[in-house]
Parts: C-alpha cells; structure tokens; sequence
C-alpha cells in the first residue's frame, strides 16, 4: 500500500488513462478528511508529508523507527512522573496542584491496574491499533460524503477502501475479545487451583475430587512453587494422594509440571500399577517400596505406607524383609539407586523402624546401622528420627566407626551437635585405627566440629590412635592453624605428645613447613624445642635439612635450643646443612654462640669434609671463615677418597667439582701460614700447624 501511495501522489494528475479532465477536476475540487478536517486533495503540502511516510514505511528497518520512537516516549514519560510520598509534613496531598495532582492520579490508577491484570500492555496496544482503525474508517467516510457531488451513481456503492477499513477494524476488536476471554479462563484456572489447594489443606477428600472435576489442574504449581502432591505429602493426606494419583498426577513429587507429560503419566500408570497390586496380593509390599524407591516415587511410597499401616497387623515380616534391603547402596537386582531416592525411601520408612528390634541391624552391602548412613550423609532429619527411637545404638559401629566419627569425618557439624545431646555418646570412641572424633576434626580442618567436641563432658584432648598421633599431632602435620590454636588452649593439652617414633607436633610442623603452626607451638607452656625422636632427630634437624630458613630463624630464637643436638648417627643441623648446600642456614647456624662447627659424625666426617664431599664450594667457603674451623687437608682427601660405606650414592658431585673445593682448603692454610706441600698439616683455631695425633 506504500508503493501504491508513492505511485498514486507522486503525480495524482496522471492517475489512470484518459482521465486527464476527471483528475483535473478531482484536484482542484476533490476534499479529504485527516482526523474530521478537509484538506484539499492536490495539497502541496499533503503530498509532500503523504511521499515521506510512504517512503519512511516502505524502508525496511526505517518503517520501525515511528512505532520505536512511540513507545520509547511513553516508557519515558512513564519513568520521568514518580508517585510523590504523602508521608510527613513535607508534601500532602492537598498541596499538590494542577499537573502533579493529575499525574499521581495517573499513576495511582496505573499502578492499580497493573497488579491487577497482567494483560495491559498487549491491551493498551489493541485499544491503540483500534483507535487508529475508527479513526481511518471515519476519515473514508468524511471524504466521501464531502464529494458526494463529484460521484456518479455507481460509486455511491461501497469500494476497496471502505471494506479494508471495516476488516482493519474486525482484526483488533476480534484479538481484543481472545485476550479478555483467555484472561478471563487464565483467571479461572488460578481460582480452581487454588480451590484445590485449600481443599488438601483443609483434608476434605471430596472437594479435592469436585475441584478436579471442574478443571483444577492437579499437576500445577501453586503457591510458594508447590505441588499438589507434594502439599498432600508434606501434610500426610494419605486418602488424598491416592485421589490425585487417579487423577493422573506425577507420582515424582520433585517433579511438577515441569516434566514431560508422556514421562509423567507413564510414571502414573506404573505408580498405580504398583498400588493395584499390592491391595490384590499380587505383589509384596516390600518390593513394591523398592521399586517406587528406585524410581523415585515419593508419592507412591507415602501410600503404600499408609496401606501397610492401616492393612498389616503385624509388621514383623515386613521388618524382617526390610532388614535385608540395601538402601544405601544397591538393590537386590543389582541396579544401582541414585543416592537422593535410596534417602528419601529410608526417611519414608523410619516411622515403622521406631521402636523394631531392628532399628541397629547393618544392612547387607556396606555394614551401616541405619544412624551410620545418616550421619554418614548428613541427614540430620533422618538422625532425629532415629534419636527418638527405644533402644538406639548410638555408638554402634558400621565399618569400624561410630557415627559421630562418620560425621564428624565428613563435616556434617548439624548432625555432630544432634548427637552430642544423646543420651549415652561416646565422645572419645576410637575407630579400627584407634582415632577419635576429635582426631577427625582435626584432621580434616572442621574448625566448628572441633569446638563443639571441645566443649563435650569428658572429651580427651590427648587420646592418641595406634600409631600414637594425637590430634594435636594432625592439625600440626596438616598445618591446620586455627585447629592448632584451638587444642593449644584446651585443658590438658599435651604439646610434647611424641608418637611412636618418637616424633611430636612441633617435628611435624617443622618437617612439614607450617611456619604459623611452629609460632603457635613455640609460645606453648611446656614446649619442649629439643625433643628428639627415635633416631636422635631433632626439631632443628628437619629446618636445616629442609632448608626452612624462616621455622629455622624461629627455633634459633628460644633460649633452649640446642643447636648441636645429634641423632645416633652423629649428624648436627650444621652437617644437615652443609651436606645439602643450604648456604642461608649454614650461616644462620654459624652465627649461633656454642656451634661446634668441628662436631663429627660416627664415620669422622665433620660438616666441611660433606660439603667437600657433595661439591659445595660456598658453603666450604663460609664454614673456611668461622674461627674455630680446623681444616685437615689430608683427612678430608683421604675421606673422599673413601666415603663411608653405608652411604646412599645419590647426587655425588662429579671428581673436578670436589678438587674444587680441596683446593680451596688448600689455599686457606697457606693463607694461614701453613705452607705445607703435602698438605699433611692442620690449621686450628690460632691459624698455626698442628701434628696429626
């Protein structure tokens, strides 16, 4: 229609052929209406504005700027006239005047209208398109009746342009009608769901079928993004499950309207399926709890629950069968169960559990008490329940642990204060490898277990496992610091607690690195800094041998620090050092007053005849400047000629590297005034010669 505009005001006298004399005079006495006013059809004006829209609509892209632009302008204007506040004395109403009052009237009833009905806005654009339409309609016919006299009989009939304008308006009137009556039907399906939603809360079973059977849809969502089966379970409506499971529900309570359609009422049938079956004796009820469990029927398990409590006298058989049932692992056919349904299957039944004598059976696949999966999991709720229960084991063991140590093991600390509070726990009960909770905590860094089993009647802060590692022992090798700094203040805490070799938490600490739990060690009351271990190894050792410059500096610092302690085979921390190269420590350790830097081990060899073994030239160097060296020339040529036997041969420097360092004894003693050729003499502290012994 565009190209049509173009084409017919482009030049409106050549319109057709052979209507030269008719255009003329249609031009110059033809009248339009725009909007109810006559404007003449050979308007300059009207013909040049009448090309530009044309032209604007036939532009793809350029024909969605007006409709753009018009609706930017209305969210601005939207946005630009806030609600102004009546609160306090600073503005009311009665002091608002003429524009501002109107525009809070606007949006007052804007904001009405909206939180009522979520259809204005495609509303607001169909009384816009219908507006539009009225107003075309009108114009066409305006024009017409102000040209009756330049018409014939004939075109006194109805033409192309009125029939367009009547259709034009049938479209926006017809799609306003669809979307009051679909809001209208939208409306009523939320009433109807929310009938049947009071209905299962109210437990009025034959309201909940009548509310059915006028539309409520038993698969939506209602409020707060429950469902309906999942509203009925949660309240116990046992009657009212099975209505909605006939009403072709999701047996899946997680599931909602959410899943496919077709998966949900296959899940239906076979749900319903089981039910059937079990009413007819068909089937036992305690495999059909095993096949609604795996298939994570959570509906149909809260019935079948319901028909064994109402049909079953005796539940020993029943009992008897679950014992045997695997719910934390696999079932008796072998496949597999996700986790969340075998939990929500063993929550379901716990209710029958309480009080039978099987409430502490294991079950068949991992020997776990029903307590130990719980805590295991973390499923503090499950736990609750069996807490409750007459007869409660709750320190039985399942794999060697209790099941506060499972929990406290795996961080589950709401399930750790549920069983500190129960009647009888045993707070230190060790596992197979003798460690307790405590150890576990600290172990495992669970800051907030381990304050809370801290604070348990009777805990022992020093209980160690089998190998004689105490928690304290954990936390250092782990370098657990607030842990550390937590059993530094317990009551009791023994810092020295040596394991069975010997070694303590301080050893750890330095032979793992931990620099802030060495600090937290260090300030401890009664800490003892030399302690060895069974090899004679002390603290200090592990620093220099590892090169810890900083733990090594920290250590120096104690006063009782002995820095030419010896394990039994004569090594000192400067051997340590020397032997490996690490020049800062050898340097920090020279620094020390009392070092032996003469000490040998049991094959004779001091720290200079190692770092002349291994090659290391600049710790050579720095041990040739200390006083008190006493350099032997020929000794330390005749150990590298023949190193100790028992020596483990890795990383030996090559030949020329330990001539190196011989000949840098060498010109040392005759810097010393030595001057032997032999080199056969030794330099002592004076720098004078010695005979060898």
């Amino acid at each position: 229609m565009a190209g049509l505009g173009l084409w017919l005001w482009s030049n409106i006298w050549a319109f057709g052929e052979g209507q030269d004399t008719a255009n003329d005079c249609a031009a110059k006495h033809a009248l339009l209406a725009i909007l109810g006013k006559r404007v003449p059809f050979a308007s300059e004006t009207l013909r040049i504005v009448s090309l530009a829209i044309y032209a604007m609509f036939l532009v793809p892209g350029v024909n969605l700027l007006l409709p753009i632009l018009l609706f930017l302008g209305l969210y601005h204007l939207h946005h630009i006239s806030p609600v102004p506040t009546f609160s306090g004395s600073e503005a009311t109403p009665d002091s608002l005047i003429g524009r501002s009052r109107f525009r809070v009237w606007i949006r007052h009833a804007q904001s009405s209208i909206v939180n009522r009905w979520g259809i204005l806005p495609p509303f607001i654009g169909l009384i816009f398109l219908l507006a539009i339409n009225l107003v075309f309609i009108i114009d066409i016919e305006l024009a017409l009746k102000q040209n009756e006299g330049l018409q014939s009989e004939d075109e006194t009939q109805w033409g192309f342009g009125q029939i367009l304008a009547m259709l034009l308006l049938f479209m926006p009137l017809r799609d306003l009608a669809e979307t009051i009556l679909a809001r209208r039907m939208k409306q009523r399906q939320k009433d109807l769901d929310m009938a049947l939603a009071a209905a299962i809360n109210a437990n009025d079973e034959s309201m909940v079928r009548t509310w059915i059977a006028r539309g409520a849809n038993p698969n939506a969502n209602l409020e707060g993004g429950i469902s309906a089966m999942r509203m009925a379970c949660n309240l116990e409506r046992l009657a009212i499950i099975r209505i909605l499971l006939e009403a072709g529900v999701d047996p899946n309570i997680e599931g909602g309207s959410r899943r496919d359609r077709y998966k949900i009422d296959g899940d239906n049938k076979d749900s319903l399926r089981l039910l059937h079956q079990v009413e007819a004796g068909s089937l036992d009820p305690v495999k059909a709890l095993v096949q609604a469990a795996r298939n994570g029927y959570g509906a149909t398990i809260k019935a079948l629950l319901g028909f064994l409590e109402i049909k079953l006298d005796e539940k020993e058989s029943f009992l008897e069968a679950f014992r045997r049932i695997n719910v934390n692992g696999r079932n008796t056919d072998r496949i597999a169960s996700p986790a969340t349904k075998a939990q929500e299957f063993e929550s379901a039944i716990l209710k029958l559990l309480l009080g039978a004598p099987y409430i502490n059976s294991t079950n068949t696949w991992n020997e776990m008490t029903l307590l130990a999966s719980a805590s295991h999991d973390g499923r503090k709720g499950t736990a609750k329940l069996l807490l409750a229960a007459p007869g409660i084991d709750i320190n039985r063991k399942s794999d060697g642990r209790t099941p506060l140590s499972l929990a406290t093991e795996n961080g589950h600390e709401a399930v750790v204060e549920l069983l500190l509070t129960a009647h009888g726990i045993d707070v230190n009960a060790p596992d197979d490898s003798g460690k307790t909770p405590l150890s576990f905590a600290a172990k495992n860094n669970h800051e907030a277990i381990l304050e809370l089993l801290l604070t348990a009647p009777g805990i022992e802060v020093n209980a160690p496992d089998k190998s004689g590692w105490t928690p304290l022992s954990f936390a250092a090798w782990n370098g657990h610091e607030a842990v550390a700094k937590l059993l530094l203040t317990a009551p009791g805490i023994n810092v020295n607690a040596p394991d069975d070799d010997g070694r303590t938490p301080l050893y750890f600490a330095v032979q793992r690195g931990h620099e802030v739990v060495v600090k937290l060690l260090l300030v401890a009351p009664g800490i003892d800094v030399n302690a060895p271990d069974d090899s004679g190894r002390t603290p200090l050792s592990f620093a220099a041998k590892n090169n810890h410059e900083a733990i090594l500096e920290l250590l120096l610092a104690t006063p009782e620090i002995d820095v030419n302690a010896a394990y039994t085979d004569g090594w000192t921390p400067l051997i340590f050092a020397a032997e490996r190269g690490h020049q800062a420590v050898v340097k920090l350790l020279l620094a020390m007053p009392g070092i032996d830097v003469n000490a040998a081990d049991t094959s004779g060899w001091t720290a200079l005849t190692w770092a002349a073994f291994k090659g290391q030239e600049a710790v050579v160097q720095d041990l040739c400047t200390f006083p008190e060296i006493i350099v032997d020339v020929a000794e330390v040529k005749r150990c590298l000629e023949n190193p100790p036997r028992d020596w483990r041969w890795d990383n030996i420097t090559s030949k020329g590297v330990q001539d190196k360092c011989v000949r840098i004894l060498e010109d040392f003693v005759e810097s010393k005034g030595g001057g032997a050729q032999d080199g056969s003499e030794r330099v002592g502290p004076s720098g004078g010669r010695r005979d060898d012994p």
